[in-house]
Formats: C-alpha cells, structure tokens, sequence
C-alpha cells in the first residue's frame, strides 16, 4: 500500500529544521521520503492542518503505576494479573496521546515483559515496549521496598549485593526476556530507607553489572541522583543515567565525553513539587523539596556543556499520570532547549538511546510510527500535550489512534 500524508510541515526528528516538502510518503509500512506533493499511484490523506513528526518516544515510565499516591499499596496489594491489565489500559492512553514507543524502568513480577509480548503479537493494542524485569538495587537500597524479612514473590527489585550475586541478577533478568537492564547507583526520593546522594553499590560492583549485561547485548539504565554515584556509574560503561539530580560540571563533562545519554525526568519533581505532597509520607515530601531546585539547575547545566538529552518522565510516579508525557518538552523548553531540540530528545535522540534504529526519525526505509497534530509544535510546544489534537497516530504504517483515524483510506 502506497499513502501520502499531506500536511502543512514535516520534522525530520533528526534534529534538522522542517524542509520544504509537507507531504510523508510511506510505502509497506516504512518512510520512503518527504515529498512537495503526492506522486501518481498514492493515496492521499488529507492534514493540511496538522504537523507531521515520529512518533514520540518517552524513555522513562511505569506502566505498573497510575500515578497513585500510595504506589506500594498497588505493587503489593495487588495481584499482577490485575497491574497487567491496568498496565494494557495504560498503554492505550500512551498511544492516544502520540507515544508509539516507551521504555519501561521497573515492575514487579514479569507484568511489563508479558504486556510488552503481547503489544508485539497483536493481542491489545499499545506502543513499542522496552522492559527491563525487576530493577536490581542493593539490600535497602531505593529498589528494596520491602519491610526486612519479607520475601515478596512479586517484587519490584531484585535485591544483590557483590559482583557475583549481581552478575547473577542480571543473567536472572535477561533470561527472563529483558530487552536492558536497570540498576539503582544511588537513593532515591519514594523510598523510606536511602537518600538521594547516597551512593549504593561500590565500583566494583556497578562494573560487574554492566560488563555482564553488555557481554550479552543488553545496554544499562543506571537510576543515579548523587554526584557521586553518577559518576561512578558512568566510569562503570553506563548506556544512560536517569534524573541526575546532582549534576556537576564535572560529572556533565564525563557523560558528554563518553556519550552517556541523560534522561533527566524533570515532569517527576515538577508533579511532586506542584501537588504540594498532599498524602505523601513525610520522607517523600522532605526529599522532593530537596532535590526539585537541583534538578532544574542540573537541566540547565547539561544543556550548556552540551550532554546529550533524552525526554523521559517517570510516569506512573505520584501525581505523575501517564498521556501527559508531552509536559517533560515543555518543561524543557522552559528551561532553555528550543521546541525543536525537545521534540529531538523525544523522537530521534531517544531512539539512539535506547539501541532502536528503525524509529525516531521519518528518514527514507525506517518504520512509519509517525503522528498527525493539529499546529505547530515549534510555535508552542505544549500543543502536544493536548490530545485533541493528536489527529492521527500510526503504528508501521497502520492507524492506531487519533480523531482522523476513522478517516485513514483501506
């Protein structure tokens, strides 16, 4: 099948300014090119009104979570055949909202491995889902959520300690089906046991995870908020640091001479901080107001010594609700990246990061995930936070949401 999307513009995704041509060509499923007007043998759909750009890409959910206040009540109260079905509905709301791809960081049990095989069979409709299992944290480290002596069969951690039980935990996940692997360098904010500058596990240990998981083809995601701990997570070969909350520019420097991506989740913080911590145990409200100014300028920091940026946003979090992923571009863009950059580290930056070379950018032979919004994102980026003007969403080709996607021809 041969179609022709008409639009008004065209982002490449690969960071260059919108050409001359508006009008996507895709052939079988995948970009052909970027074209002034529809060649014979096409259909045309009509979106003179919209802008044309990839599908967005957020590097950073919880698909096991809502948002809830009291996420450990769900993880574990609630048995994980009822977390994958709300997971399933949860990826639905992604895809409506322009997401046709997410990495999920964390969930107990196998519920994101099953739910991400089940998208890629066709059984319930969802974006492209990259899971990593359980995160592998240290013993009372910001993964161990459980009271001491309580073994949950559905954790969200897998708790190691020492280069040898840890290479075993990342083999233990890989065999489980995870497409990378994510541990926990520092503490973190939800947690009521560890701080956020605290470093976790030691050198030696931070090494043995990721030359285990990188010796079987999988890239590491390192959770890391000190500045301790995200520099030794860097020189352990880490593929990305997620929040960052504690940059230097001495630890900026390191990631952006070893290319180590920086996906900062700024919408995390920012949804904490705006809710005023209303129900939040006291631990979280203190460390949210602790860490919320720091990230911001750690953002800023990055940006300026020219680290590269992936949008992801901690969905699923407290107050954090996944189908306004598109608030971590704004909150970019209100802190110095321009609306293209930031539609760049949510489509073409993203998919380098994650190991995705067939999506991000809408260059000749790539999959056709693309969206159809109403506007111009790079006159006001927050347009892409609102839904109705998500007009169509295509999956390889193949209209998945949108207001237009009754309108799609065949």
């Amino acid at each position: 099948m041969k179609t022709a999307i008409v639009g008004r513009t065209v982002i490449p995704g690969d960071g260059s300014e919108p050409g001359e041509g508006g009008v996507l060509l895709i052939r079988d499923g995948r970009i052909e090119r970027v074209a002034r007007r529809v060649p014979r043998g096409y259909l045309a759909v009509d979106a003179r009104d919209c802008t044309i750009l990839p599908g967005l890409i957020d590097a950073h959910v919880h698909l096991c979570l809502g948002g809830e206040i009291h996420f450990e009540d769900v993880l574990f109260r609630d048995p994980p055949e009822l977390l994958a079905l709300r997971a399933a509905a949860r990826a639905q709301e992604l895809l409506a909202a322009g997401y046709t791809t997410v990495r999920d960081m964390g969930a107990p049990a196998r519920v994101v491995l099953a739910l991400r095989d089940a998208i890629r069979a066709g059984v319930v409709p969802g974006p492209r889902v990259l899971a990593p299992g359980r995160i592998i944290t240290a013993t009372g480290g910001h993964g161990d959520f459980l009271p001491e002596g309580v073994i949950h069969r559905w954790g969200l951690g897998l708790v190691a300690d020492g280069p040898d039980e840890l290479r075993r935990a990342v083999r233990t996940e890989i065999k489980a089906g995870a497409d990378f692997i994510k541990f926990c360098a520092t503490g973190g904010v939800l947690d009521p046991q560890s701080e956020p500058g605290t470093q976790e596990f030691t050198a030696a240990e931070m090494e043995a995870i990721v030359t285990e998981a990188h010796r079987m083809g999988r890239k590491v995601a390192a959770h890391a908020q000190g500045t301790g701990g995200i520099a030794a997570a860097i020189r352990a070969g880490v593929d990305t640091i997620e929040h960052g909350v504690f940059l230097d520019e001495e630890t900026a420097e390191l990631m952006r001479e070893r290319g180590v991506f920086f996906v900062p989740t700024l919408a995390a913080s920012h949804n904490l901080l705006r809710e005023g911590g209303e129900g939040l145990p006291p631990h979280v409200i203190r460390k949210a107001r602790e860490v919320g100014e720091a990230h911001r300028e750690s953002f800023i920091l990055a940006l300026r010594m020219g680290v590269p940026i992936v949008a992801g946003t901690d969905a699923g979090i407290p107050f954090c609700r996944h189908g306004d992923n598109a608030l971590e571009l704004a909150l970019m863009v209100e802190l110095g990246m321009s609306p293209l950059e930031a539609i760049t580290a949510a489509t073409g930056r993203a998919a380098e990061a994650l190991g995705l070379p067939t999506v991000g950018t809408l260059e000749p032979g790539k999959v056709a995930d693309v969206i159809a919004v109403r506007g111009d994102p790079l006159d006001g980026i927050d347009i892409l936070r609102d839904r109705g003007r998500i007009a169509l969403v295509l999956q390889a080709g193949r209209p998945v949401a949108g207001s237009e996607r009754g309108r799609w021809p065949g």
